[in-house]
């Protein structure tokens, strides 16, 4: 198949795919349903520009003047390369569940601080997750802030420190929970939003089964991890 009809093929797939999310007659043009798509699906969004410039790409390459259209121009292997990906990535979703799914350590916290620490110090985390029923989840800023505020205290008994002192001076909003069946691009949206917003305060991301904090969790996200899966 020739880089013009593999093209054709692909912005089709897509444009058909497009038509059964919005269900809406009066959407005509390809642009009108990627805006709508885009208002509920991150991924669309995500590559909504792009999505835009592949339409006009479209209109250049085949003739509709003619039946059958006629094809009189050729993709870039780059571009027709960039439409698969997309295509792939709006028509089968990257699931949390499917990429990030695994075991978590999790803690009590009426378990000891010092235990937590050498925890994080022999894997080189950066936070732990606390489940007694609720998740909860402890960063290294919170057990910074709780150090520094026994600075009052005359004798620091660190040994009888436990994770729910700790947690007193943990940041609200540090972390999020998601559904597994939610996409990597909702996951990336969410950390965007906070950097967009001027705020670093979302550490992780927990994955459950429907979401919920009182669910057990079935994988932690982290930014560093999206930048790694991208490189992938």
């Amino acid at each position: 198949m020739d880089a013009g009809t593999e093209f054709i093929r692909l912005f089709n797939e897509l444009d058909e795919h497009l038509k059964k999310l919005t269900r809406a007659q009066r959407l005509r043009t390809f642009p009108e349903r990627v805006a709508e798509v885009a208002r509920h699906n991150a991924t669309v969004r995500r590559w909504r520009e792009e999505l835009r410039d592949f339409s006009e790409l479209r209109n250049a390459i085949i003739h509709d003047r003619f039946y059958p259209e006629r094809i009189i121009a050729t993709p870039t292997e780059e571009a027709l390369a960039q439409l698969r990906s997309i295509v792939e990535q709006i028509v089968q979703p990257r699931t949390l569940g499917g990429h990030f799914e695994s075991a978590v350590q999790t803690f009590s916290a009426a378990d000891k601080l010092v235990t937590v620490l050498r925890w994080l110090r022999d894997h080189d985390y950066s936070q732990a997750v606390i489940y007694d029923g609720e998740l909860r989840l402890l960063t290294v800023k919170g057990i910074a802030r709780w150090l520094t505020a026994q600075t009052e205290v005359e004798c620091l008994m660190l040994g009888d420190a436990t994770l729910e002192d700790a947690l007193a001076y943990e940041q609200s909003g540090c972390f999020i929970s998601m559904s597994r069946n939610n996409t990597i691009d909702e996951a990336r949206e969410a950390f965007e939003h906070e950097l967009a917003n001027g705020q670093r305060k979302l550490y992780a991301i927990l994955i459950t089964q429907g979401g919920k904090l009182s669910q057990k969790p079935l994988g932690i996200i982290t930014p560093w991890d999206l930048i790694e899966h991208d490189s992938e």
